[in-house]
């Protein structure tokens, strides 16, 4: 009886354990202007998608014309791109950002501790981080076409998964 109570109580355990890795950390982060921008006050408006990215990386740079897009695209989410360029080379970072006139939210983590808390390896890495605060989809890396699989996913998680086409939209009409 004892057994059994033990190993229910540690799979219960394992499986809070499990969901609680899910849920995204609360961060704070100065953005290109100097105020801080809280994940919390973020998610008050809707998912909030996460992109670590930076200044010298390629395949960052071309990825961030889609978030932007997406920003646009769809008002009922925020975007926070998060920079983990060191200090001496925001001034690129800002560049950047400025130049292509990105609508997206900036954020600066200099010292890398955001981008520790969630052991991100490599970028370009994104989250999709639903209203409850639990980390939906995350994707590294970008390749031509990634966009439309973090759309898809922004999609589910906003509960508007585009619908299939009819058939009149798909095959022409002969004459």
């Amino acid at each position: 009886m004892k057994i059994r109570l033990l190993v229910m109580l540690l799979f219960l355990l394992a499986v809070i354990s499990v969901y609680a890795d899910k849920l995204m950390p609360d961060f704070t982060l100065q953005d290109v202007n100097g105020n801080d921008v809280n994940l919390e006050n973020a998610l008050k408006n809707g998912p909030v998608i996460v992109d670590f990215w930076a200044s010298w990386c390629q395949p960052c740079l071309k990825e961030l014309p889609s978030l932007n897009e997406f920003q646009k695209k769809y008002p009922n989410i925020t975007v926070l791109a998060i920079t983990i360029d060191a200090p001496k080379s925001t001034a690129r970072a800002k560049s950047e950002v400025k130049s292509k006139q990105y609508e997206f939210t900036t954020l600066f983590d200099t010292n890398q501790t955001v981008k520790g808390k969630l052991n991100v390896s490599s970028i370009p890495h994104n989250l999709i981080i639903d209203q409850k605060g639990t980390i939906a989809f995350e994707h590294m890396g970008y390749n031509v076409g990634d966009e439309k699989v973090l759309e898809e996913e922004l999609l589910k998680v906003l509960g508007q998964l585009p619908s299939a086409a009819t058939p009149a939209e798909t095959t022409p009409v002969s004459e």
